[in-house]
């Protein structure tokens, strides 16, 4: 089974580390809310799966504040 774990920041602020997840859309979940709710709804959140970095979301002024997702790594 993959471990997946997620992380988020602002140009202002970040999450201290990584946060566990069950599957890749917890992770997506978990990390916009966080981005929303803790981040003031701006903010880029990393996805890992057994450490590699697999989708990138953000949210942003340059993003028009629209979500975009990334996966080419």
């Amino acid at each position: 089974m993959s471990k997946i774990e997620w992380t988020a920041s602002n140009s202002s602020s970040f999450l201290n580390g990584t946060r566990e997840a069950k599957s890749l859309a917890a992770a997506v979940r978990a990390a916009r809310r966080y981005i929303r709710y803790e981040l003031y709804g701006e903010g880029k959140a990393t996805i890992f799966k057994d450490g590699n970095p697999v989708r990138r979301d953000e949210c942003s002024i340059h993003t028009g504040y629209k979500w975009e997702a990334r996966t080419d790594f």
